[in-house]
């Protein structure tokens, strides 16, 4: 189940594996040393081209610094820039970007800045901690892939306690404008803009045996996307405070389930706000329609979704802890012509239950065709 803990570098020797990082530290700094960046007046790097970004990137991974750029930064990219971490490391690592533009003219669906682990030490696994990405722009080309892209395709090579803070990307064609795939524990994306993308703005997505687990999701604007302004294949992902407004799909995709769902509005994005297909904590959210705006695929402008009609499409299976729970001031606000009720509850298998505050109405959940096994809605007071 997604919500079990992972087992990494288990039993590892902590002092072998400080030992091995430091020698490799070392000889990674020597190495980083031999080519000094460019830099600007300001004392901060200020690349030019994709080379230049690449090797001030992939320096500060080698070397576990904080690469600071110039805030005049404005780097055109023709393919990925990927920056590979291969040893395990402890301390913050990463770039900070000062609104720093990087636009992609990438047009084979390629990611435009992607972070990766190598497993090097498949004995002890290489444990990538301390990555913190601040304050890029990433602008697409809508023919490439993800803007920004953490991926940990290994179990061996996770990636822990990472901070993706204050970046946009936008017009990206990729899965996600921000993807993050794999082995990737304890992440904290703040802050975060995604607009005017062909697919989701974020996606969050396993790989196999390795596992997204303990994403938090703070104050995420993602709007005016093709598909959902947060797509999920994993439901151990809490997301607090964020506005989802016009995207074709919803504001929220979770088909396996999503852990937390706190404090976000909902306007004219997708008939639901939220698609649920497995246990869920609703808190305080919000619906807002005018039941007539929807969103277009901004390269064919074809109608990508119907108007908005509810804050949740609830669908669960017996596999899962099939609890859908409204809480706080779960509310409809429709205005204009537009209507709207709390949830649309449907499920042809298994058995589970919807729990509603005393003072919200049972008529505001929707169910399907009568012959449909569909949940038990409850009335209940929070705790």
């Amino acid at each position: 189940m997604d919500r079990n803990r992972r087992g990494f570098v288990g039993g590892a020797s902590a002092v072998a594996l400080i030992a091995g990082s430091v020698g490799a530290l070392a000889q990674q700094k020597e190495l980083a040393g031999a080519q000094p960046a460019p830099q600007a007046r300001s004392g901060m790097a200020k690349p030019t081209s994709r080379a230049e970004l690449l090797a001030i990137l992939q320096a500060a991974a080698d070397s576990q610094t904080v690469a600071v750029l110039d805030p005049a930064t404005d780097v055109t990219v023709e393919k990925t820039v990927e920056i590979v971490q291969r040893v395990s490391t402890s301390q913050v690592w990463g770039v900070i970007g000062n609104g720093a533009k990087i636009r992609s003219a990438i047009r084979d669906q390629k990611p435009v800045i992607k972070y990766t682990v190598l497993a090097t030490d498949q004995p002890n696994g290489t444990s990538c901690r301390g990555l913190m990405i601040q304050t890029l722009d990433i602008i697409g080309s809508l023919k490439d892939g993800p803007g920004l892209m953490l991926h940990a395709p290994s179990s061996r090579g996770a990636i822990y306690r990472a901070i993706v803070r204050d970046n946009a990307t936008s017009c990206s064609a990729g899965l996600g404008a921000l993807h993050i795939k794999g082995a990737v524990f304890e992440l904290l994306v703040a802050g975060h803009v995604s607009e005017n993308n062909r697919q989701h703005g974020v996606a969050i997505e396993h790989e196999g045996q390795a596992i997204v687990s303990n994403c938090m999701v703070h104050a995420l604007n993602s709007s005016r996307n093709t598909g959902a302004g947060l797509y999920t294949s994993s439901n151990s992902v809490d997301v607090v405070q964020g506005s989802f407004v016009n995207n074709g799909d919803s504001g929220i995709n979770a088909p396996v389930g999503i852990r937390t769902v706190a404090f976000i509005n909902g306007e004219n994005t997708g008939q639901f706000v939220i698609r649920v297909g497995g246990f869920a904590n609703l808190h305080n959210c919000e619906v807002s329609t005018d039941g007539q705006t929807i969103q277009h695929d901004n390269v064919t402008g074809k109608p990508a979704g119907v108007p908005t009609e509810a804050l949740v499409d609830y669908y669960a299976f017996n596999q899962y802890s099939n609890d859908l729970k409204l809480t706080g001031e779960c509310k409809v606000t429709p205005y204009g012509s537009g209507t709207g009720y709390l949830a649309r509850v449907r499920q042809a298998s298994g058995s589970s239950n919807v729990w509603l505050e005393p003072w919200m109405d049972k008529t505001s959940i929707r169910r399907t065709e009568r012959n449909d096994r569909l949940p038990v809605i409850r009335q209940v007071t929070a705790t």
